[in-house]
């Protein structure tokens, strides 16, 4: 029986051992192609970026002729912002990227295995908003308790917030190489 045992005791199991050969295949596959796909993203959103400044740029210089007025309003004749690069739209489509992802891994375990994860488990880590400020209307005069409990959800904040903006920062930023 002692032999038995040792015999357990030199098995070693690695995280890549874990997956049958084939899950792990799907998985890689579909990481590889989220990657390429976000890559391709933010280097569109980056050449939209370029094109609207390069657009602003433009009307700027022949803004003195390109207004007409109406009466009571004013308007610019030829600008009508073509290009557009507005970050929360990106944002969104990099959430959807992400959930998709997340879609395509649970789904592929749920046929295959019968098994689920909650998806919404995920949603807090594929969003992108900005984390609320737990003081917003707090008042001076507050216990010590009260006021420990309110640093305490300040730093949580800061820290909330820190993480926002780097993943706000390495999302929106193009890919090297491409």
């Amino acid at each position: 029986m002692l032999d038995l045992l040792e015999k357990f005791e030199t098995v070693e199991i690695k995280n890549n051992t874990r997956l049958a050969e084939e899950d792990l295949r799907f998985c890689e596959q579909q990481h590889e192609l989220y990657i390429k796909v976000l890559q391709h993203y933010r280097n569109m959103f980056s050449a939209l970026q370029e094109l609207k400044k390069r657009d602003n740029e433009f009307y700027n210089s022949v803004s003195g002729n390109d207004y007409y007025s109406g009466g009571n309003y004013i308007c610019k004749i030829y600008s009508h912002e073509f290009v557009k690069a507005d970050k929360d739209d990106f944002k969104k489509t990099v959430e959807r990227t992400h959930n998709i992802f997340i879609r395509q891994i649970n789904g592929y375990f749920r046929n295959k295995y019968n098994v689920s994860i909650e998806e919404k488990d995920f949603e807090d880590y594929s969003k992108f908003e900005k984390p609320e400020d737990p003081d917003r209307g707090w008042r001076r005069q507050q216990t010590d308790e009260k006021i420990e409990q309110a640093h305490a959800r300040r730093k949580e904040h800061e820290a909330k917030l820190d993480n926002y903006k780097h993943r706000e920062k390495e999302t929106c930023k193009p890919s090297e190489g491409d």
